[in-house]
């Protein structure tokens, strides 16, 4: 692409050479014989023209957008150069992690929860139900990671943002160049502003239906957005992860460095009888989340090199019983 850009450059400048030639022979030819002048303005006008013509912007071409929601997982695997993580090749960083510190939902939250569960049990189950659910257990396990890590330097904070608008830079599908957009429910960052140092750590959609693997190219196409973004900045982590819930069943999704994504097995949040002093139902998805946040903040540009190598978990060597 670009060599075929500097030969066309290189010929415009070689016709704008010949008509300024052109130009100082009408003169020189003026000067010898002014009588022929009427003759010669029609070629004058005619080098004008063509200079117009050459130096004349190239007509900017309409950029195809596709939505995040209609492609298919080829055209994702191929659009952002990702492809499935190969069982074989998952020792080194296997998914989900297998020395994840073990969390679970607070006593509010599940009071929280039950009490949605108690007075909706008999309603329709939409999208704003699951929301509730969702947000309740979004923003309890931040707060935990965040009181956590709050007395150690050199972390980033995390923020919760909804309903995020993502796009890819240009890519092709089947030869032809295009980008991807959508808006994701939800999208974990860090850093301080909107410029460099943000960085998109995960990504959520809300299932819009209870049928298995729904969302699941969506949400992948999501994390391939961020996924190019950050493979373009020298030194910062390209890992991204991803969920697909719809506040019961929750998919979770990883892409690596290398551009190989796994899913987990589907897990459910269910709340059992007598939770006091148990694990709520919740405490696998809390272990996920907690472990991809406290990622987002170790991994943070912000983090010495050092303090990663002691903190982060997920590059560790698989752990064998």
């Amino acid at each position: 692409m670009t060599k075929n850009k500097n030969q066309k450059k290189k010929n415009i400048e070689t016709q704008v050479n010949l008509i300024w030639r052109e130009f100082g022979s009408f003169t020189r030819r003026l000067d010898v014989d002014p009588s022929k002048a009427d003759l010669l303005v029609p070629n004058l006008q005619a080098a004008l023209q063509r200079q117009q013509e050459i130096l004349k912007p190239a007509p900017v071409e309409e950029v195809t957008w596709k939505a995040v929601g209609d492609l298919t997982r080829d055209e994702i695997d191929e659009g952002f150069g990702i492809a499935k993580e190969l069982l074989q090749s998952a020792g080194r960083q296997p998914w989900p992690p297998r020395n994840m510190i073990p969390r679970d939902i607070s006593a509010g939250c599940l009071t929280s929860i039950q009490s949605v569960q108690k007075y909706m049990a008999r309603s329709s189950r939409n999208e704003a139900a699951a929301r509730v659910v969702i947000d309740l257990i979004l923003f309890d396990i931040l707060d935990q990671i965040m009181d956590g890590h709050c007395d150690i330097s050199g972390t980033w904070p995390l923020h919760i943002q909804m309903e995020t608008s993502l796009e890819s830079n240009m890519v092709t599908v089947k030869e032809k160049d295009q980008r991807f957009r959508g808006t994701s429910d939800y999208t974990l960052w860090y850093g301080n502003g909107d410029g460099p140092e943000k960085a998109i750590n995960l990504v959520i959609l809300e299932a819009k239906a209870q049928i298995p693997g729904a969302g699941d190219g969506q949400v992948l196409g999501y994390m391939g957005c961020v996924h190019q973004e950050r493979r373009l900045k020298p030194g910062r982590s390209a890992t991204v992860y991803g969920v697909v819930t719809d506040a019961e069943e929750w998919r979770f999704c990883r892409i690596n460095d290398e551009g190989r994504y796994s899913w987990d097995s589907e897990i459910s949040g269910q709340l059992s009888g007598d939770v006091k002093g148990k694990e709520t139902g919740y405490a696998t998805i809390a272990t996920l989340l907690g472990f991809i946040m406290e990622q987002a903040m170790i991994l943070s540009p912000y983090t010495t090199r050092m303090h990663s190598k002691e903190t982060s978990r997920e590059d560790d060597e698989p752990m064998t019983g």
